[in-house]
């Protein structure tokens, strides 16, 4: 199934049950719930600024086919991409936007899950990058991902400094360990996510040097370091993630015997359609991951926090 373009629509949920001016309340708060769609605002609005200017953030919604284990597990990730202000000094968010130093980021939070078995795995990753256009690459100012399961948790950081990186990481697993370590200039795959949506022509091609995410190295347990990759972009393909014509950014790690693809928009504002991996397991079974978009808003979610707003999980199609 691919992914249908909505305009802005109106959720309409059934009336609680129960008698009384709170219940009436309930059900006109439910009933005139209106959200707009990513489709929506990209018509609308269409440059930078006033796109992501507006206080809102863009949550997309992906059906995951998750390889692991010598499976496909079925899982659902969110990502929430939002401007805000980021303290480049301290590298965190700034409360403010009056700190030194601060400055506005495009924000990424990809959030994951899915099950294997019994027990679910919860993947988070974070990338705050600068949004000037002046930069031919925006190499990101931190890059953060948590992997989260019943057997334990690894959390790795990035934090960009005059040589390159500098990375800290903890783990439950004796051969991740908690250490530091220091990563040189260079590409980041994690930073593609934002590259794409930030300024898709500067996404290096060619035969380079990059480093694989963050969430794959713990998952994976491999050494966190910038292996060769095969890189190329090809504008207006065929897809099967959406009706459209779509770009497509390729990446092969040959040592890793792994390869990664990202379908997304030619144009303004490049949402990503779909995603997908392909990957050895640890038996040697080449194991396919992909994300399929199935639903897109634009949302204040930081605002949406009580019982009431919870219909706007529906608008999301979230099924966890």
């Amino acid at each position: 199934m691919k992914f249908h373009h909505a305009l802005l629509f109106a959720l309409t949920i059934p009336a609680c049950t129960g008698t009384g001016a709170g219940s009436k309340a309930t059900q006109d708060r439910f009933s005139s719930l209106a959200v707009e769609t990513s489709e929506e605002a990209a018509k609308q609005y269409t440059s930078f600024p006033s796109y992501w200017g507006r206080g809102l953030a863009e949550l997309n919604r992906y059906e995951v086919k998750k390889g692991r284990y010598s499976e496909q597990h079925e899982g659902e990730a969110v990502f929430v991409f939002v401007t805000e202000d980021f303290d480049t000094v301290k590298q965190v968010k700034s409360d403010t936007g009056r700190d030194e130093g601060a400055t506005t980021v495009l924000k990424l939070n990809a959030y994951e899950r899915f099950y294997t078995g019994i027990y679910p795995y919860t993947i988070l990753s974070s990338i705050f990058s600068p949004t000037s256009e002046a930069l031919a690459q925006n190499e990101p100012y931190k890059i953060m991902a948590t992997v989260q399961e019943w057997c334990g948790a690894t959390w790795l950081q990035l934090n960009k400094n005059e040589e390159g990186y500098a990375g800290k990481g903890m783990s439950y697993f004796q051969s991740q360990g908690d250490r530091t370590f220091q990563l040189a200039k260079g590409h980041y795959e994690d930073s593609v996510w934002n590259t794409i949506r930030l300024n898709p022509a500067s996404l290096p091609t060619g035969k380079i040097e990059m480093v694989p995410p963050m969430a794959f190295a713990s998952l994976m347990h491999i050494e966190i370091k910038a292996y060769e990759v095969q890189a190329s972009l090809k504008e207006n393909q065929d897809s099967p993630y959406s009706d459209k014509k779509l770009s497509v950014y390729h990446l092969s790690y040959p040592a890793l015997q792994r390869t990664m693809a990202f379908h997304f928009e030619t144009v303004f504002p490049h949402r990503i359609f779909g995603y997908e991996e392909t990957k050895k397991s640890f038996k040697g079974q080449v194991l396919k991951t992909t994300g399929r978009l199935t639903h897109s808003i634009m949302l204040d979610y930081w605002n949406k926090h009580n019982q009431i707003d919870g219909a706007y999980r529906d608008a999301l199609g979230l099924q966890y």
